[in-house]
């Protein structure tokens, strides 16, 4: 009796914490989807009977009349608490990302993409689930990507730099306060959502959901996939420079093992041996060594670079 007394109660202040909540989102170009989506969400959170929180959209420099649109929704809808972050210029999805949780401070972030791609409506699953197993966060992944490029490149992006990476993550998660301040305490510039899940770690619970991608094309070009995957790089953990040295070492001592044994041919056994085979091993084992150093100083100079500049991002205005 007294269990389940305990239980009851853990969940009446579960209840109670997931009724204060940030709804986080960032938009670039979005005019045609932005008002549908702020109603959609407005529609989930009065079904998930939610009666504390705060709404804030990050406008990733949008040149359309995206901005327009937000500014007219808040007009007309007075009472609902909107706040909108309008960047000097486009820094990028996960960069904008970063800087809006700076402005959250409730029990929970629930964070979704204001594209449509993604369900407002699933927050009443996520927090369902964080109901039932108290996670520090609840993610979607997306069950119905067929993009055979997509699941390619983070299968080879996981693989060549040891990275744990999950394919076919979506923006869509509900964290609570512990999990989205270490968000806001990571210090690098190349911030990637996806690849801080396993740097955080803390209890989390994924769950399959379906993207809709038949209402808006995706906004990221192949520049902004190039880009983001050497942001990904550039995360890397200690496993891949550790892997890096044993495998130069090894090339070293394997290319030592064949002069020995070279030079014990020419002295001990008096074999003549041409030297061209050797000395294209030689440029080789130098070859080998200095693109493997090249590409550590690289991201070596990465980090330091990043932790060291001051890559602000600029806000041109804050509505409230």
């Amino acid at each position: 009796m007294l269990i389940i007394s305990v239980k009851k109660f853990i969940t009446f202040i579960n209840n109670l914490m997931i009724n204060n909540i940030d709804i986080l989102t960032t938009t670039f170009n979005s005019e045609s989807t932005i008002k549908k989506f702020l109603n959609q969400l407005i529609k989930a959170i009065k079904n998930c009977k939610i009666k504390k929180y705060q709404i804030t959209i990050v406008d990733d420099g949008s040149n359309d009349k995206t901005l327009t649109e937000i500014i007219k929704f808040k007009k007309e809808n007075k009472k609902i608490p909107l706040k909108i972050i309008i960047l000097a210029k486009n820094f990028g999805h996960h960069k904008a990302i970063k800087l809006g949780l700076n402005y959250c401070n409730k029990n929970y972030v629930f964070l979704i993409d204001s594209d449509l791609q993604e369900n407002p409506n699933e927050l009443k699953k996520l927090i369902k689930i964080q109901r039932k197993g108290s996670y520090d966060l609840v993610y979607g992944k997306n069950i119905n990507n067929k993009n055979i490029f997509s699941n390619l490149f983070y299968k080879i992006i996981s693989k060549a730099f040891f990275l744990n990476l999950e394919d076919n993550l979506m923006t869509i998660r509900l964290m609570n306060k512990r999990y989205y301040s270490c968000l806001k305490s990571l210090k690098s510039e190349n911030f990637v959502l996806n690849a801080t899940i396993d740097k955080i770690g803390l209890s989390r619970k994924i769950i399959s959901l379906k993207k809709n991608k038949t209402i808006r094309k995706s906004s990221y070009t192949l520049f902004k996939k190039i880009s983001l995957a050497l942001d990904c790089i550039t995360n890397l953990g200690d496993k891949f420079f550790s892997y890096s040295i044993f495998i130069a070492s090894f090339i070293v001592v394997s290319f030592l093992i064949y002069g020995a044994y070279i030079f014990y041919q020419a002295i001990t056994l008096n074999i003549k041996i041409s030297g061209y085979p050797t000395i294209t091993l030689l440029i080789i084992l130098f070859g080998i060594l200095n693109l493997i150093f090249a590409i550590l100083n690289l991201i070596l100079s990465s980090r330091v670079k990043n932790n060291s500049e001051n890559n602000s991002i600029f806000i041109s205005k804050i509505i409230y």
